[in-house]
This record gives C-alpha cells, structure tokens and sequence, in this order.
C-alpha cells in the first residue's frame, strides 16, 4: 500500500485539513504527497461516553489484515478510525512513512471528551517479523499495541500521543523479542505500557527492550507494567459504577475511594529493560509496577 510520487510536497488531504500544518508532524515525510484513508469515525463514535455504550465494540476497523505474509505500507494517513486502525497480522511486515490521526478535537493533548473515541488503536500487531519505522500516531487509545503470539519486532522513531507504547493486552499466550527505541511520546496518558488482561489463564512476556524513549507530560503513568487497567465492556452499568468497575485493575485505581487494582495470578513478564527512558514533566507518578500477591 503506497501513495504515488512520495516525493513531492504535500498539501492538502481528503479531508481538507493540511497535515503538514501540524505542529506534532516535524518529519521530513510529513511533508510527501500521502494519500489519505478516511474512516469518518466521528460517526461511529457518538455523543462522548453514551456513544461507546450505544455500539461498545461493535465498530469497523479501518485496515485489516490476516493470514497475510510480505507487506509494506507507505506514505498514507489513516484518519479517524471508527475502532482500531490498522489490525495487522503479518508475517514479514514493514510500516513507514505513514501517519494515524484519531481525534475528535484540535487540543493539545487528551481531554476526558477525546477519550470517549474509545479503541481507536494506531497500529495492533500479530504475527512475527516486522519493522515498524517513521510513524506518527495521535489517537485516543494504544498508539501501538504488540499483540498474541506476536514475536521479533521492531520499532524506531515513533512520534506518538494516545496511550502509548503497548504490548498487549495478553491472554494465555507468550509474546517475545520485542523492542521499541529513539521514539518521543508527547502528553500521553500512559508511555510504556505492558499489560495482561485479566479474564484468561497463564501469559507470558519476555526478552523486551525500550531504549532511548521521551516522554513528554504524561497525562497519567509514564510507566505501567502490570494488568490492564481498563473499563469492563461487558459489565459497564455493573458494581461499582461504570466506568470505575473491572476485573483486577480499575481504571479509577488510585483516585477513587474502594477501587482496586491487582496483579494478574499467574502470568509473568522476563527478561525487560528500560534504558535511558526519560519523563518530563509528569503529572502523575514516573512509572507503576504491579505483580501478583500469589506470584511475586
């Protein structure tokens, strides 16, 4: 997937918004000729919080891909997504030069109505083999988020703002040799983010390396490792009230009285390193790491 003459200026997108007016889009192929991929998500997306729970999940992906193998996408912008943006299992994949836009305003940075474009992901990755590289995302959810069963992967100079640097969530499966380096995150609500999710068996992360990660302004953790703290989708409206309510790990955790967050009981992460990870200007605190009571 590749717009034609990347090497001429860009101007002007589908939608009529000049992309290389964007103060975030410093990279040279932020100035190409990219074709444009519009998924008109506002439509998807509703009335902030009554919208998601209106359709929940049940939302197209702009981009999706399985059983596929070899594949390189270039000089496109995918913009707002109805749900996740591009849901790639790939073997031997390469994505570059491309930008993903998923916003319902022009602030800087994420407002509680922004986040109401719930799993809007930027990039979700199955598969093995593939170089992800030169890429902006500013989306509402996971900017990339490494999925099941993925292993061997890389990631260089991503400019990023939604919920960062994500592998996972994983269930009862391992995922290994991954590393995200050179890249700058800009007010995003978390940065590194590892996470389990909490209703499947025993999963397993290992051999993953950050290196040289800015985080500019997180919104909330610059670093969390742990479950995933997020809404239950299937029991929105249940005790205690949406959208605090979850499995292990509530996403009003430590804010709210009585909310809860534990660690997964069986799964385990091996083998990760964070090097020269700076954070500035946090809001909350630097980083959190959560193990299990049963499992240490």
């Amino acid at each position: 997937f590749s717009s034609p003459d990347p090497g001429s200026r860009y101007h002007e997108g589908g939608s009529g918004k000049n992309y290389n007016d964007e103060s975030f889009i410093d990279t040279e192929y932020g100035k190409a000729n990219r074709g444009v991929i519009d998924g008109h998500g506002s439509e998807f997306w509703g009335v902030p919080v009554v919208g998601y729970i209106q359709l929940r999940e049940f939302r197209p992906d702009l981009l999706l891909m399985q059983y596929t193998s070899n594949v390189l996408i270039e000089y496109l912008i995918f913009q707002d997504s109805p749900r996740w943006t591009l849901h790639l299992d790939v073997d031997n994949l390469v994505v570059r030069y491309s930008s993903v836009v998923a916003r319902r305003t022009y602030g800087d940075g994420h407002s509680g109505a922004d986040m109401t474009a719930s799993n809007t992901d930027g990039i979700d990755l199955f598969g093995t083999n593939v170089h992800v590289h030169d890429v902006d995302i500013w989306n509402q959810d996971d900017c990339i988020a490494v999925k099941d069963t993925a292993s061997n992967m890389l990631f260089e100079r991503i400019h990023g703002s939604g919920i960062g640097l994500v592998i996972g969530s994983i269930g009862e499966t391992a995922v290994s040799n991954i590393t995200f380096r050179d890249s700058f995150l800009y007010k995003p609500y978390k940065g590194i983010y590892m996470k389990f999710r909490t209703e499947e068996g025993a999963g397993l992360i290992e051999n993953v390396l950050y290196e040289n990660i800015t985080i500019l302004e997180s919104q909330q953790w610059g670093i969390w490792i742990g479950p995933a703290q997020q809404v239950d989708q299937f029991n929105m409206l249940g005790p205690p009230p949406f959208p605090c309510n979850a499995q292990l790990c509530s996403l009003c955790w430590p804010s709210v009285p009585m909310s809860t967050c534990k660690g997964h009981p069986a799964s385990q992460f091996k083998n990760i390193t964070l090097r020269n990870i700076n954070i500035y200007n946090k809001k909350g605190s630097p980083g959190v790491i959560i193990g299990s009571d049963s499992a240490p």
